[in-house]
């Protein structure tokens, strides 16, 4: 077998490896004094999000006019079924009456919503080991219908990318052309090798 190709092998290894290792890591929960507001670096289909648990309207929770981090039913039902996956199952499952706005670990509403028309709010709902997806109008007669503070079995979730790209993102750095001359005659030097030994084979 080739150098080149005992390289390729030992990357795509280590690749698949990093790959399992953070498709099987466990949030990081975020308490405040005896509650859970929520839990950190949640794997959201490869992206990492943090997660806080807040109870209320959704005019009190997203603004006047609310914007939401997942947008389509599909990103906030994969958000919803992460959440359960990662965060309300193993050594977390027995603290899920501990989050805000929750009373029952056995039955549990968390609201993940992805679109606000006015007056109806549109979002997907972790409910035990199950997702699924509804809405709710959020005012009936200046009433607030879609209020979790009123029920001690649902809560919002609200959602953020675990390390935002900071609004003046640094360019990313140019190598400086010695290192692209380094990088290219290893490569150069590694093929000439292979090609040599092949030959004496």
């Amino acid at each position: 077998m080739s150098i080149l190709k005992k390289l390729g092998i030992l990357l795509l290894s280590l690749t698949l490896s990093a790959g399992v290792f953070v498709g099987n890591a466990s949030a990081t929960p975020v308490w405040e004094g005896s509650f859970l507001m929520g839990f950190d670096d949640i794997n959201v289909d490869g992206t990492m999000y943090d997660v806080r648990l807040l109870d209320g309207t959704i005019f009190q929770r997203y603004g006047d006019t609310p914007t939401f981090t997942f947008t389509t039913a599909t990103g906030a039902l994969l958000a919803s079924q992460a959440l359960i996956d990662q965060a309300f199952v193993g050594e977390f499952a027995h603290d899920i009456n501990e989050a805000a706005g929750i009373a029952s670990p056995s039955d549990y509403y968390v609201f993940t919503p992805y679109s606000f028309i006015d007056p109806d709010v549109f979002f997907a709902i972790a409910r035990g080991g199950s997702v699924f997806e509804t809405s709710l109008a959020s005012r009936d007669t200046g009433t607030d219908v879609a209020n979790t503070g009123a029920s001690p079995y649902s809560t919002w979730a609200k959602w953020s990318l675990s390390d935002p790209v900071p609004a003046e993102d640094p360019a990313a750095p140019v190598p400086e052309p010695s290192t692209i001359f380094l990088l290219g005659a290893g490569l150069a030097g590694l093929v000439a090798y292979s090609r040599k030994r092949q030959r004496q084979l």
